[in-house]
């Protein structure tokens, strides 16, 4: 949840902690709030403020209220959990013309930031400086023709009853999470 930005010098539960409070105190029960494959998606209020993840965690809290108050729960039977490891390929951002372009952008990125120290905004320096790092490490893998080693992912999925909830590490994208739902034998499939 990035809804106070990257700005924000302070540790915050974002709007997912406000969403919690309103939930439980509205609902009397406990609330777990689980990430979707959202990892290409902003939250439609981004300020480096409080307010942001305020209004949001409170109308979001308000529809789980809503929706709690209207369902009819139905018995669960079965706990089912399945695991494997998967070796996925590091990003090559298409060709090594877009990843030089890319270290470029990066390496004027981090000299700007460096030229203005008095900004004091050294976390933007950082991660532009780690972006670079990343960003050089696959240029010199499409000039050298050398693949980087692949990451291996655990992915996992937890049947209940009719549910699943299927789990991956990372900031997975919504096509991918809807590709998923949508190959999905289950009746209601949920990633997270």
């Amino acid at each position: 949840p990035v809804s106070q930005t990257g700005r924000v010098d302070h540790i915050s539960a974002d709007f997912p902690g406000k969403m919690s409070e309103v939930v439980e105190a509205l609902a009397e029960v406990p609330c777990l709030y689980l990430q979707g494959a959202t990892g290409n998606i902003n939250a439609s209020i981004m300020e480096p403020e409080y307010e942001p993840a305020r209004t949001l965690g409170v109308r979001l809290g308000c529809e789980v209220v809503r929706v709690w108050e209207t369902i009819q729960p139905g018995p669960v039977t079965g706990l089912e959990i399945k695991s494997s490891t998967v070796h996925l390929p590091k990003i090559r951002y298409g060709s090594l013309e877009k990843a030089e372009a890319l270290v470029a952008s990066l390496q004027a990125e981090v000299e700007q930031h460096r030229s203005n120290p008095e900004s004091g905004n050294w976390s933007r320096l950082r991660w532009a400086e780690i972006r670079l790092e990343r960003a050089q490490r696959v240029l010199e893998s499409w000039t050298s023709g050398v693949p980087e080693e692949p990451i291996a992912v655990e992915l996992q999925a937890w049947r209940l009853g009719d549910m699943v909830l299927v789990a991956s590490p990372g900031e997975i994208f919504c096509q991918i999470g809807m590709r998923v739902k949508v190959g999905s034998p289950a009746a209601e499939t949920f990633f997270v």
